[in-house]
């Protein structure tokens, strides 16, 4: 047998069985062998033939269980060594066992090939693993982008308005409130978006962004609802409703600072009652049900978009602040964004979801849903291609209170919500009085009904605008 005969009868088994577990051993006449090695492959194509099958919302959801990562963990370990079992197996069979240096190169390159792809996947796997657990973590938000609520600076003397509230006496619940149905149930998912700032020169956490994203289950109609921080005299849900009759007398964006300060003030873990309070209070605002909320920090939104490589808007006014703040408390910087379309990095993407100077916080409640809207397309464009930053970002910046057994619900509508028709509101004068009394807050109820009773609303001008995927 010649060199280059010796060469092939182990170079083509070793390849073989690299490219799929079993094959060398088929070919070298170990066909049971061969058949038992190739199980773990065969095993995937079919859980993902599965999902496929009941769509691709099943599959990632599966992805996003815990306990069904840490299986897929075990499962990836257990193809990584059927692999390398075949390709050095085969090798030992083609060679009767006395393998060259050439056919031992072989192995170990393939072998290491094969170990660095399983590996990714491992890391992937373990990545997602801890991004589930900590932001879905039953007692609040654990990421690191949160970490402990910010000393206020400069002074350490509250705002007027921390200790403008009565204080009254509070029992602690002895239990639990009563779980709700699953959001499906009722035929529409109403989620509330919070933007947590926090940071120098904050007051513990501000919660300016206070977005209600509603959309219908069967149709994947979608709205946006933006309620302004400033908004004065909400209704409250027992028990807040004892200390304050008439509404809460700040404003609405101190009603997390005012339930975190007054522990047992409002039912649940005292890391999430502020933010289920804030909940139900909009809620109750706006004439809905509200299922659940996600926070975001906003330097996690900055982080986001720089991964997405950047977020491609329609900016139909230059927006100019000669004394544009910074979130991480630094000096006051001039902000230039001229109209038309943009590609902006997370700064200036932030920057301008921020930006109040040039008009007011009713118009950067405007763009505010403009971003979300680009925000949901650029994620829709690339998240395939950025999926471990975006876990490490989420892991870091993102908190939400949906039950994990609803997320395969949630990941399919969401693949259904065409954000070029997203109808949008936002709760701001003269329509709307931000000093609420009866009237204006049946007005408020009534106008939000309208919203997502009415048909999805013909993309607009800007929305042609959008580049696509």
């Amino acid at each position: 047998m010649t060199t280059r005969t010796r060469r092939a009868s182990f170079a083509v088994p070793a390849v073989a069985s690299f490219l799929w577990p079993g094959l060398g051993h088929w070919m070298l006449g170990r066909r049971a062998v061969g058949l038992l090695l190739a199980l773990p492959q065969r095993a995937l194509l079919a859980i993902v033939g599965i999902g496929l099958a009941n769509g691709r919302a099943t599959l990632l959801g599966w992805m996003i269980d815990p306990s069904i990562l840490v299986g897929l963990l075990a499962f990836n370990l257990v193809m990584f060594l059927a692999r390398a079992y075949a390709v050095a197996g085969s090798t030992a069979l083609a060679t009767r066992g006395r393998p060259g240096r050439l056919a031992m190169l072989l192995v170990a390159v393939l072998v290491a090939v094969s170990a660095f792809g399983y590996g990714q996947v491992a890391r992937i796997g373990w990545a997602a693993h801890e991004t589930v657990v900590t932001v879905f973590d039953p007692s609040g938000p654990a990421g690191a982008g949160f970490g402990g609520l910010p000393s206020p600076t400069p002074s350490p003397t509250p705002p007027p308005w921390a200790n403008a509230t009565p204080v009254p006496s509070f029992v602690i619940p002895t239990q639990a409130p009563a779980p709700r149905p699953d959001w499906p149930d009722d035929g529409r998912l109403n989620l509330l978006l919070i933007g947590a700032d926090s940071g120098p020169g904050r007051w513990k956490l501000r919660t300016d962004t206070m977005i209600l994203l509603s959309v219908d289950v069967q149709t994947g109609k979608a709205a946006l609802v933006s309620v302004p921080r400033n908004l004065r005299y909400a209704p409250m849900p027992p028990p807040l409703d004892q200390a304050f009759p008439h509404g809460f007398t700040d404003l609405l964006n101190a009603l997390w600072v005012y339930v975190d300060g007054h522990p047992g003030s409002y039912p649940g873990d005292p890391g999430v009652a502020p933010f289920l309070a804030l909940q139900d209070t909009i809620g109750l605002l706006l004439g809905v049900g509200v299922d659940a909320s996600v926070v975001v920090d906003l330097n996690g939104f900055v982080r986001a978009v720089d991964a997405l490589g950047g977020l491609d808007i329609y900016v139909p006014q230059a927006m100019y602040d000669r004394a544009y703040p910074p979130p991480d408390g630094s000096a006051t910087v001039e902000l230039r964004i001229p109209a038309g379309q943009q590609h902006l990095d997370g700064w200036h993407a932030l920057a301008y979801a921020r930006t109040r100077h040039q008009d007011s916080d009713y118009g950067r409640m405007a763009r505010q849903q403009s971003v979300i809207v680009a925000l949901q397309r650029q994620l829709r464009c690339s998240l395939a291609f950025r999926i471990t930053e975006m876990l490490d970002i989420a892991r870091d910046s993102v908190w939400t209170n949906l039950p994990l057994r609803s997320v395969t619900a949630f990941v399919d509508l969401a693949t259904r919500v065409d954000p070029d028709t997203i109808a949008r509101l936002t709760i701001t004068p003269p329509t709307f009085s931000t000093i609420l009394n009866d009237a204006g807050l049946a007005h408020i109820r009534a106008a939000v009904a309208d919203l997502l009773a009415a048909p999805a609303p013909t993309p607009g001008p800007s929305a042609s605008e959008q580049p696509g995927c």
